[in-house]
């Protein structure tokens, strides 16, 4: 959705409000873009690394959560991207370690579905 700017002297109309509450409480069916990276560091085999995003809408329960690894290919000693705690204001990704590597981050998009 292209946003339409309000301009001084125009008459404010409906779709102008609904702009803003479409962006703070998506509709059904709607859909927010973002992107993410999950960085740690680890001592030990089987730690885990995550990261919480907060999403821009408040009051509306996420239907689904898809993340991608485009941005910063994960290492080999990073399990599976996994996702939990999908509320109406955010998700969580994370991953455990295979081995004590010191350091990684992976990084991508993130499409959260209402």
């Amino acid at each position: 959705m292209a946003l339409v700017l309000a301009i001084t002297g125009h008459n404010v109309h409906a779709t102008d409000y609904n702009q803003v509450i479409n962006v703070l409480q998506q509709p059904a069916g709607g859909q927010e873009l973002g992107g993410y990276v999950l960085s740690g560091n680890t001592y030990t085999s089987g730690c885990t690394v995550a990261v919480y995003i907060a999403t821009l809408s408040k009051y509306t329960p996420l239907v689904s959560v898809s993340v991608d690894t485009t941005d910063i290919s994960p290492p080999a000693y990073f399990n599976t991207l996994l996702l939990a705690k999908e509320t109406s204001h955010g998700f969580l990704i994370y991953t455990t370690w295979t081995s004590a590597q010191g350091g990684g981050a992976c990084g991508g998009k993130y499409t959260a579905q209402y």
